[in-house]
């Protein structure tokens, strides 16, 4: 199962499969490069380690790896009262 886009950057609504692309596909090799590649600049810059991460893991060909969600964590253990 494909794992949902994560959000990187919500002032420009990029996700980490968009980054991916511009790394994949544009050409990027920073995290500068590939918001060039998408068409903008970072706006408050506090995305850009989170960014370069994604960045790095495309260019060692790493699947990306982030949380998909509440859903993925066990149910908790109910005990019956005694």
């Amino acid at each position: 199962m494909k794992s949902p886009p994560m959000y990187i950057c919500l002032c420009n609504s990029y996700t980490d499969k968009d980054i991916a692309f511009a790394v994949s596909e544009g050409g990027a090799r920073c995290a500068d490069s590939a918001y060039k590649v998408l068409g903008s600049d970072f706006n408050c810059g506090s995305c850009r380690d989170c960014a370069q991460c994604v960045v790095d893991d495309t260019l060692e060909g790493q699947p990306l790896q982030h949380s998909t969600g509440p859903d993925i964590l066990p149910a908790p253990v109910l005990m019956a009262a005694e």
